[in-house]
């Protein structure tokens, strides 16, 4: 069996396609069989994929204030279209997939949909990649509530909500059910009082701990 990897994500949970054993990993990789079917693969056994060595996006890579990096070594030509590749597929893969659930229609866009299937099936071309990182960037500056980092520390508070509604006992879990749905879900936004209720639930779990949750600030779309 072959593999393509398609990007670096959250593990909620699943079983290496290839070793059949469970991943226990806080990430996990998201690739593409032979039969074009998305699958689960842990860290060793992506390393037989055609494409292993290549820069995949990496959804769980943070950006809240205490993961910031500043990186000011200049990069080649080669590492920097590299990154930007990089960049615009997790911008595509959170527009279109990871948000999925959320109930704001501004974030998935049709034209992204089309440019996500094109790099599932043969990649994309540079102006691809330059249409989506403008596209990012403009929002970022005229409607931030699309920006990378907002969405990024969208999904992360969804992931880690799901992930404690699996962890506590049922009669416990009205609060996060309900802050998860009728919140952040439907309104695509949480208020730094929430915010900070939620960060307590999450300092039990494993998978999330070293994440900084409370200096998250979300941006209040006004649309949704």
């Amino acid at each position: 069996m072959t593999y393509t990897l398609l990007r670096k994500d959250y593990n909620p949970g699943g079983i290496c396609h290839k070793c059949h054993k469970p991943l226990t990993s806080p990430t996990t990789i998201i690739a593409l069989d032979e039969n074009g079917d998305r699958c689960y693969l842990g860290k060793i056994c992506a390393e037989s994929a055609i494409n292993h060595g290549e820069d995949i996006p990496n959804l769980t890579k943070s950006f809240t204030k205490s993961n910031k990096r500043n990186n000011s070594k200049p990069k080649s030509k080669e590492q920097q279209s590299e990154d930007d590749l990089s960049l615009a597929l997790s911008y595509l893969y959170l527009r279109q997939v990871s948000l999925k659930d959320f109930e704001n229609p501004s974030i998935p866009f049709k034209k992204f949909a089309d440019l996500l299937s094109k790099y599932e099936i043969g990649g994309l071309t540079e102006g691809d990649v330059r249409y989506v990182l403008n596209n990012m960037r403009m929002n970022q500056r005229s409607r931030p509530f699309l920006g990378i980092t907002n969405l990024k520390n969208l999904y992360l508070l969804d992931f880690g909500l799901t992930k404690a509604l699996k962890k506590i006992n049922e009669d416990k879990s009205d609060f996060l059910r309900s802050i998860q749905s009728e919140h952040l879900r439907k309104k695509s936004y949480l208020t730094p009082k929430q915010i900070k209720a939620v960060s307590k639930w999450f300092e039990n779990i494993d998978d999330l701990k070293k994440e900084d949750i409370e200096v998250i600030e979300l941006v209040d779309d006004g649309k949704s």
